[in-house]
């Protein structure tokens, strides 16, 4: 599943993050199924498309959030990860917003 969030309203977009992953994280206490990126974040260690490939056994479902992809992201960035979408897992959950 992907769910996209976009648009000028930063606030309403974070509420709905937040609400996402409070109930993720009702199934998945410990959040070992959920990653965070941020591309305005420098230093990445692990790309979006490693932690939605990487099982997790503590978790059946990954939930990962990715931030200011289009707005920070190089254009390499934005491509791989396009490209990875194309042939994404069923039992991930990708938030862009």
């Amino acid at each position: 599943m992907l769910i996209f969030l976009f648009g000028e309203d930063v606030f309403s977009s974070g509420q709905k993050i937040l609400e996402i992953k409070e109930k993720f994280l009702k199934s998945d206490p410990v959040g070992s199924g959920l990653s965070v990126f941020d591309f305005e974040e420098k230093g990445k260690k692990q790309s979006p498309e490693d932690a939605l490939s990487t099982p997790n056994l503590l978790a059946p479902k990954r939930l990962v959030i990715i931030k200011n992809l289009l707005s920070a992201g190089t254009e390499a960035e934005q491509k791989s990860l396009q490209e990875y979408l194309e042939r994404m897992r069923r039992s991930a959950v990708m938030v862009t917003s």
